[in-house]
């Protein structure tokens, strides 16, 4: 990844924004942490299957990570930021009724 260099005076005020890795779920089945920010990202914008989602940022004991909203992680668009959170990767789920689609990504969710 190139490194961004800006001339003297200026400041980034887009692109090149540092954000945190996103979390591994598959390496690592647990995440606890507090939210310290949230931001809204577009997807395929323009196509027929465009879709917005939230992506947070959650500080760890090991540093900052993001978390892509996905229908398994729903349950935290009811979380505020400064909460503490944890979630754990359950595994693939099966969605009955739906033979060719893939199985979905699952995860308990909790808050305090």
């Amino acid at each position: 990844m190139a490194k961004l260099t800006l001339p003297k005076g200026f400041q980034a005020i887009h692109g090149g924004g540092k954000f945190p890795p996103a979390w591994d779920f598959k390496k690592t089945k647990t995440l606890q942490g507090k939210i310290v920010a949230s931001r809204k990202a577009t997807f395929d914008k323009g196509k027929k299957d465009e879709r917005t989602i939230t992506i947070w940022t959650v500080k760890t004991a090991t540093g900052e990570v993001s978390v892509y909203e996905s229908a398994g992680l729903r349950g935290l668009l009811q979380v505020k930021k400064g909460a503490e959170i944890f979630i754990q990767y359950l595994g693939k789920k099966k969605i009955p009724g739906r033979k060719r689609q893939q199985p979905m990504n699952d995860f308990a969710v909790a808050a305090k």
